[in-house]
């Protein structure tokens, strides 16, 4: 089975999985995507987010 964006941000040291746990239960609640709550929630920033969904996808990640 293919890694979770969560799991990936863990073990490239961008969040803990306390903060995995505390954005995901927010995503529980509003729904939407766990990206948006990394982000909504201030831990992570939309590069972090881009990088590693370029690696989830295999595609080059263009920063803003």
């Amino acid at each position: 089975m293919a890694e979770k964006i969560g799991q990936i941000l863990i073990r490239r040291g961008k969040i803990t999985p306390a903060q995995l746990r505390e954005a995901l239960r927010t995503q529980q609640f509003f729904g939407g995507y766990l990206g948006s709550h990394l982000i909504n929630l201030g831990l992570i920033d939309e590069a972090a987010l881009g990088e590693t969904l370029s690696e989830i996808y295999r595609v080059p990640f263009a920063p803003f």
